[in-house]
C-alpha cells in the first residue's frame, strides 16, 4: 500500500487568478470528485498574499504519482496556461514535454534528492532585480538555486542542498526588505519556515464555498 504524500499543484492562469476561481475549483473537484471536500491553498507570509498575480499553489495529500494525476486530471489542468505537480519525495510532472521543474528534479544528485529546498519568493516590484541578486548569493555560496516556475508576482526555486534551514535563512535575510513575501521548505514541501518561525501558510478551504475575499479575511 502506498503512503500518502504532500503534493503541490502550481497553477498559472491565463489571466488574473481572481478571474479563474472556477478553474481552481475544478482542480479540487477533479481530484476529490466532490466539491465539499477541503483543499489547501498557499498564503504567502506577509500581507496575506494568496495568489501570485496570475496563479495559485494548492496542496493535497495523496498516494498517487504526479504522472498519474497529470493523466487523470488532464481536463482540469488544461484550463491553465502552465502547471506543475510536485510531491514531497521530489517526484513531479509538468505541462510541456519537459519543463524546468522536471528537468531540475530529474538531474538532482542522488544523495540530495530528498533534501532539496523549495523557495517561494515574491519581490515588492516584479521589475526589480532582487531575485537575481538572491540567486547570485546562493551561487556564490556554492549551492546555486534554479528557477522552476514563474508567476507574474514571483518565482519558485529549487536549491539542491543538504544544508540546514539556517543556511537558506542567512542567504535570504539581507533581502527581506525588498520582498513582499517569502517562505521555503527544506525537505521539498513538508516543513515550511519563514525567517525562523513556522508560518501558518496553508489555508484549508471548501471548494464549493471559497472566495478570494474569504482568504484575505482568514489571513488578516
Amino acid at each position: 500500500m502506498r503512503h500518502k504524500l504532500s503534493t503541490q499543484f502550481l497553477l498559472k492562469t491565463w489571466g488574473d487568478a481572481k478571474s479563474a476561481k472556477k478553474d481552481i475549483q475544478r482542480i479540487g473537484i477533479s481530484f476529490y470528485e466532490n466539491s465539499t471536500y477541503p483543499i489547501e491553498i498557499l498564503l504567502m507570509p506577509s500581507k496575506g498574499l494568496f495568489h501570485w498575480g496570475n496563479g495559485v499553489i494548492v496542496r493535497v495529500n495523496t498516494s498517487d504519482e504526479p504522472a498519474e494525476l497529470a493523466v487523470r486530471m488532464r481536463p482540469a489542468l488544461e484550463r491553465f496556461s502552465e502547471w506543475a505537480i510536485l510531491r514531497s519525495d521530489t517526484q513531479c510532472a509538468q505541462s510541456g514535454s519537459e519543463g524546468a521543474l522536471t528537468y531540475v528534479m530529474r538531474n538532482l544528485p542522488s544523495p540530495k534528492r530528498h533534501s532539496a529546498a523549495l523557495l517561494y519568493l515574491m519581490p515588492h516590484d516584479a521589475n526589480n532585480k532582487v531575485l537575481d541578486q538572491i540567486s547570485e548569493e546562493f551561487k556564490r555560496s556554492g549551492h546555486p538555486i534554479h528557477s522552476v516556475f514563474e508567476f507574474n508576482a514571483g518565482k519558485v526555486y529549487v536549491c539542491p542542498s543538504h544544508e540546514p534551514d539556517t543556511f537558506v535563512r542567512r542567504r535570504i535575510s539581507p533581502y527581506l526588505g525588498r520582498l513582499t513575501g517569502y517562505c521555503y521548505a527544506i525537505d521539498c514541501s513538508q516543513h515550511f519556515d519563514c525567517n525562523g518561525y513556522i508560518p501558518n501558510i496553508w489555508q484549508v478551504i471548501r471548494l464549493d464555498e471559497f472566495t478570494f475575499g474569504q482568504l484575505i479575511d482568514a489571513h488578516a
